[in-house]
């Protein structure tokens, strides 16, 4: 079990190191517990000040929910392979973060001292930072993992009978909710395709009697990097030759790949631009050229802005 790290399990973990990081790291002696704040835990506590961190309850985030119909493509970096999986489930995690102190001088001042020390170290926090989640072996991916802060969607009444359910005493608490991606499907990996036939005939006949149509061979291939976010269908890519008398266009797919078939052998000009504003990448020099059999062999260029 140990070895088994889920995604909840993480992002508890990467929470406690959170707040060991930015709420405790003044070296204030303090504990970090997951446990049920109930009577045997308040029966064990330590000399020193504990804070609970305590996961009450989950449900799925229904207002970021990920329609299932829209597969996530990806490609590996040969482009031999692709893969599409579906959104991954997200899921809120609900947190009660409290702090409790055995001592009977200045009790309630320490609690309140370290709760606004939390409120003050991971409230600036709208994301989990993705390194505290890989460093605890679970990537969430492109989503991340949101946090909400001081939320109260419960309700004071019903944070009484939450105490009164355990038998410990009221707390003041700091409500925490993480909504957390979840990979529920398989991903069906697939060859990328550079070449390809077409037929031409009646739809309503027998596809045994279409006649053969072009043979289509992709010659440039690539995947244009966006790391300022332009809107895929505003990015096109851009191929001449070297005369500049020839030139062709194509926009690029929402993952940023993009395709150029049936080019002549000889060398070309390549390079992306934004076309709402005219941002461009550098250009850079290829050569389509055949092999020993006569095909055209593809060529890869990946741009960045």
């Amino acid at each position: 079990m140990e070895d088994y790290i889920a995604p909840f399990v993480a992002v508890s973990r990467a929470l406690k190191k959170l707040i060991e990081e930015e709420v405790l790291a003044g070296g204030d002696e303090t504990d970090i517990s997951f446990e049920v704040p109930d009577n045997d835990f308040i029966s064990n506590l330590p000399e020193k000040p504990v804070i609970n961190i305590y996961l009450y309850s989950m449900q799925e985030n229904l207002e970021r929910r990920y329609a299932e119909s829209f597969p996530v493509t990806a490609r590996e970096d040969n482009h031999k392979k692709a893969s599409q999986r579906r959104q991954p489930r997200l899921v809120d995690l609900n947190y009660m973060i409290s702090v409790w102190h055995k001592g009977i001088t200045n009790k309630a001042i320490i609690e309140q001292y370290l709760l606004s020390r939390i409120v003050q170290g991971i409230g600036r926090f709208f994301m989990m930072p993705v390194d505290q989640l890989i460093a605890e072996g679970y990537n969430p991916g492109s989503q991340g993992v949101s946090m909400k802060i001081l939320l109260d969607k419960d309700g004071k009444r019903s944070q009484g009978e939450f105490w009164n359910a355990l038998g410990a005493p009221p707390k003041p608490v700091i409500n925490l909710e993480m909504a957390v991606p979840v990979t529920v499907n398989e991903p069906l990996v697939t060859p990328v395709i550079l070449n390809f036939e077409t037929y031409l005939g009646d739809t309503e006949k027998d596809p045994d009697q279409f006649e053969e149509g072009p043979y289509h061979i992709v010659a440039i291939h690539g995947t244009v990097k966006n790391p300022d976010g332009y809107k895929a269908e505003n990015i096109q890519v851009n191929v001449t030759t070297a005369d500049k008398k020839q030139q062709w266009q194509q926009v690029i797919a929402p993952d940023g790949f993009y395709y150029f078939i049936n080019l002549p052998v000889g060398e070309y000009a390549i390079w992306a631009e934004h076309t709402a504003d005219g941002d461009r990448t550098g250009k850079q020099l290829v050569d389509i050229v055949k092999d020993g059999q006569g095909n055209t062999v593809p060529v890869e260029v990946n741009l960045s802005f």
